[in-house]
């Protein structure tokens, strides 16, 4: 899992403040024992301040019992091969410190990442 910032040409850039988009990059691994078809998979970006990063779409999804708020959601057709993935989140007014990301598929916690940004 690897978060990196963007700016509004879609280059990487060093300092937060001059993002306009955040980049989820992950891997979904071939698993025999996963279930082929079309996966669901939500991310949750906390800020330096504690709190998640959400859109203006309000993504709202299930973990045991609790709805939460997604930043991004993107959907995947998983057929058990190693697929590699992009979710971005747009926003802006990022602050430096450390962001963590927390992604979620078909109900369950499947990992997490912090990056520590300028």
């Amino acid at each position: 899992v690897r978060i990196v910032a963007l700016n509004n040409n879609s280059r990487e850039v060093r300092k937060i403040r001059q993002a306009s988009r955040l980049r989820v990059d992950l891997e979904l691994t071939a698993n025999e024992l996963a279930e082929p078809g079309e996966k669901s998979i939500y991310i949750c970006i906390t800020a330096p301040d504690g709190y998640v990063l959400a859109s203006e779409d309000m993504i709202v999804f299930n973990f045991e019992g609790d709805e939460m708020m997604a930043s991004a959601v993107r959907k995947v057709d998983y057929e058990n091969e190693s697929v590699p993935v992009s979710i971005f989140y747009d926003g802006s007014h990022f602050e430096k410190g450390t962001y963590k990301v927390d992604i979620y598929i078909d109900g369950r916690h499947s990992g997490s990442q912090e990056t520590y940004f300028e």
